[in-house]
Parts: structure tokens; sequence; C-alpha cells
């Protein structure tokens, strides 16, 4: 896999390489009031669902990350994110346009 910055509105999301390993950061863009951050090797998280309308995954014991995607326009989605702690607990909602084409980047790395 390669490098790839994937846009969602108020959120950063990069897939990147460190030494030999592909990471997965997810985060707030700065100034926003929730703060989350999701920074992991790809191995070390764990995917809860992955579907065309919903992923849903976990990189530690504390936090998860779900984002669902709605259809907007021709190749274009809205996707609604939501950082949970401990699996339970949201700590708000982000909402933002995703390409097709990057949803089904990350659903191809993510499907397990």
């Amino acid at each position: 896999m390669e490098e790839k910055d994937i846009y969602l509105g108020a959120l950063t999301a990069k897939l990147y390489l460190r030494g030999e390993q592909l990471h997965f950061k997810i985060s707030p863009i700065l100034g926003q009031q929730i703060n989350f951050l999701m920074d992991a090797p790809i191995e070390k998280i764990k995917v809860i669902k992955s579907t065309k309308d919903e992923l849903f995954i976990k990189s530690s014991f504390w936090l998860s990350v779900k984002i669902k995607f709605k259809e907007n326009v021709p190749e274009l989605l809205k996707a609604r994110i939501i950082p949970y702690y401990f699996g339970a607990i949201p700590m708000g909602v982000f909402f933002g346009d995703i390409s097709i084409t990057d949803r089904d980047y990350l659903l191809e790395i993510f499907k397990r």
C-alpha cells in the first residue's frame, strides 16, 4: 500500500509509512473543541465493521472511531465520524465529505 491523505472535512486522515509499517492517523484539525488522536499501525487496528455504509475501527482499549457514509451527490459522500472512548462513550460528532474513491480505499485497507 502507499501513503495517502484522506479528506474528511474537519478531520485530517492519512496513511503513511513509518519504517516498514503502514500507519493510519486520524485527528481533528487544530482549533476544534473536541480532540482525539488515533495513530497506529494498520496491523494493530481492529476492524469491528467494514461495509459500504460504515467503517468502525478500534486502535486501543480506549479509542475507537466509527465513520458512516451517506450518498450526497455523484462521486461524493457525506461522512459522519464519531470517536468513542472505551468503546461506548461518544466524544462528539464530526461531519465532512469524502470521495467514493477515498471511501473505497479505506474499506480496502480495513477489510479483514
